[in-house]
Parts: C-alpha cells; sequence; structure tokens
C-alpha cells in the first residue's frame, strides 16, 4: 500500500545496528527494538495497529532476558528469562472486557528452571476454581495430576511415573506394546 514497512540501518559488518522499527499497514509502529553487531540488544516493544502494547521484553546478546509481558488479547502473561529461557514463577491472566488490570483472574501459575516446568503447575478456570494442578520435575510430570469440574470438585486423577501415565482414577494403565 506503499507504506512504509521497517526502517533501522546496518553497521560496518553489514548488520543490523541501533534502533529497528517495524510498521502496520496504517502507519501505526508494529515492533521496536534495538541491535547491536546484529544481535537484539535492549528492550523490545511490539505493539498492535492500534498503538496497545502487547510485548514487552528485552534482550541481552541476542538472548530474552529480565521481565517479559505478553498480551494477546486473551491471556496476559508474565515472567523471567534467564539467557533466552523461562525461569522462575510464571503467571497468565484471564483477559476480561479486552484488558488485563490488576483485578484479573489468573488462570495459571508454574515455575520454571532453564526453561523447563519444575514444580506445582496449577490452571484455573474464569471463576477462580482449579481446572488442574499437578508437578513436574525438569519438564516431566511427575506424581498425582488433579482435574476439577468448574465447581471445584475432583473429576479425574491420574497418577504419573517419569511423564508415563500409571494410573487413572487409582486404576492401573496397562502399558501399550
Amino acid at each position: 500500500n506503499g507504506q512504509k514497512e521497517q526502517a533501522g540501518k546496518y553497521g560496518k559488518n553489514e548488520k543490523p545496528e541501533g534502533r529497528w522499527l517495524w510498521f502496520h499497514e496504517n502507519g501505526n509502529i508494529w515492533r521496536e527494538e534495538f541491535f547491536q553487531n546484529g544481535l537484539e540488544e535492549g528492550p523490545i516493544t511490539e505493539y498492535d495497529d492500534t498503538g496497545r502494547v502487547f510485548t514487552k521484553g528485552e534482550y541481552v546478546d541476542g538472548e530474552r532476558e529480565g521481565a517479559w509481558v505478553f498480551d494477546n488479547g486473551d491471556s496476559y502473561e508474565t515472567g523471567v528469562y534467564k539467557s533466552g529461557k523461562k525461569d522462575g514463577e510464571w503467571k497468565t491472566y484471564y483477559i476480561v472486557n479486552g484488558r488485563y488490570d490488576n483485578n484479573s483472574q489468573v488462570s495459571f501459575v508454574g515455575k520454571f528452571v532453564d526453561g523447563f516446568p519444575d514444580g506445582k503447575h496449577i490452571f484455573y478456570y474464569p471463576n477462580g476454581k482449579k481446572r488442574l494442578e499437578g508437578k513436574y520435575i525438569t519438564g516431566v510430570q511427575d506424581g498425582e495430576w488433579q482435574r476439577y469440574n468448574e465447581d471445584g470438585l475432583p473429576t479425574l486423577t491420574i497418577l504419573f511415573e517419569n511423564g508415563i501415565e500409571k494410573k487413572l482414577n487409582g486404576v492401573k494403565i496397562k502399558p501399550e506394546n
């Protein structure tokens, strides 16, 4: 449509350098980020075509680092990256009336270590009741996982050992040949 698509400069080594901008077809900024020697370095912000921020974070040497926020319009996710991998507690919230606010209901909470889910992970219904709960050990489901209905009553229990389902509602599962 003749609108500018992106703008930025290349350094002496012909790699992206400094501030770069990408644009929506309507001319509004879609993405703003910074480069050093061809690698993302510094803050990044992404906007929808109306100017609402939907991604915000920071890069160090081309890797996601520190606190990040993702708002896809249906959910709002927050957490920290360490050397490009999820690390520590991450939370996801339901979006109500088109936006996140401090009263938004949590839809997920769980911890990550070196990018792998680790420890207890809990998923919630929009009414705040638990939907699913269980734990991971370095990215592998382990122990009892409990599924609940929207009233908060247990409906299904699955026992995992090293990521393999062993029991379903207390009944042993026969291994497949």
